[in-house]
C-alpha cells in the first residue's frame, strides 16, 4: 500500500542485516530510462507494468540475502506469491488515515495518476483516503496470505505521523527472528515422529513372480 514506507523501511533492514536491497518500482525504472513509473503507467498500460514487476520478481526469488520492496498491487498475482514466498514476506499495515496523511504529506506531485493537475491539500487528502480504503477492501485478502504483518500505528507525539521508521524497523526484525523460531521448531518437530503399534506392523514378504515357474518357451 501506499505511503506504509516500504522502500524506507526496506532499505534500513537491508543496512542493518547487511544484505542487497532491490526496489521493484525502481528496477523497472531503470529498464525505462527517463521515465518514472508513472510515466510507464501513461505510455503502457497497468497491465505492462504488473508484467514487469513479475519479471523482476522472477528474477530475484532465487537469490538469498535480499531486502525485496515491492508495489503495492504485486499481491494481487498469484505467481507472485511463488516468488515472494521463496523468503519472508512483510505487510506493513497501516490504517487507510494514517495512510492517506503520509501520501499527501509526501507531496501531491508525486502521484500524478492519482490526483491530477490543479488538486488541493485537502482536496488531496479525501482522494487519498477513498483510494487506500477501496485498495485495501480490494487487497486485505492478498495481504493476508503475508508471513508477518507490521503494525505501523504511532502513539503519543507520532499518533498523527505513525511510528517512526526505527520503531517499525524494530517491529519488523522481532517478528521475523520470531518467524524463523517457529519455522525452525515445526521443522524439528516434524523429524521427532513415531509410528504408533509399530510391532504390530507386519512385515512384507517378497513373493516370487507367478511367471518365474513356467518353462521357457520352445522354438
Amino acid at each position: 500500500m501506499m505511503g506504509t514506507g516500504k522502500s524506507t523501511t526496506g532499505k534500513m533492514l537491508a543496512n542493518t542485516l547487511k544484505y542487497a536491497f532491490f526496489d521493484t518500482d525502481s528496477v523497472i525504472e531503470l529498464a525505462h530510462p527517463g521515465e518514472s513509473v508513472a510515466d510507464i503507467f501513461k505510455k503502457y498500460g497497468e497491465d505492462y507494468f504488473r508484467n514487469c514487476e513479475s519479471q523482476v520478481l522472477k528474477e530475484l526469488a532465487p537469490y538469498k540475502n535480499l531486502v525485496v520492496a515491492t508495489g503495492g498491487g504485486a499481491v494481487s498475482r498469484p505467481k507472485n506469491w511463488s516468488y515472494m514466498h521463496n523468503g519472508i514476506v512483510a505487510w506493513l499495515q497501516g490504517a487507510p488515515e494514517l495512510l492517506a496523511r503520509r501520501v499527501v504529506a509526501e507531496g501531491i506531485e508525486k502521484r500524478p495518476l492519482l490526483f491530477g493537475d490543479g488538486v488541493s491539500e485537502d482536496e488531496a487528502y479525501s482522494i487519498s483516503l477513498q483510494k487506500l480504503q477501496q485498495l485495501l477492501e480490494d487487497r486485505t485478502k492478498y495481504y493476508e496470505n503475508a508471513d508477518v504483518f507490521i503494525d505501523l500505528r504511532g502513539y503519543g507525539k507520532d499518533e498523527q505521523s505513525g511510528a517512526p521508521t526505527a520503531v517499525v524497523l524494530h517491529r519488523l526484525m522481532q517478528a521475523v527472528h520470531e518467524k524463523i523460531n517457529q519455522t525452525e521448531a515445526e521443522r524439528e518437530s516434524r523429524r521427532q515422529f513415531t509410528i504408533d503399534r509399530a510391532g504390530e506392523v507386519p512385515s512384507l514378504k517378497v513373493q516370487p513372480s507367478p511367471n518365474a515357474a513356467l518353462p521357457a518357451a520352445e522354438e
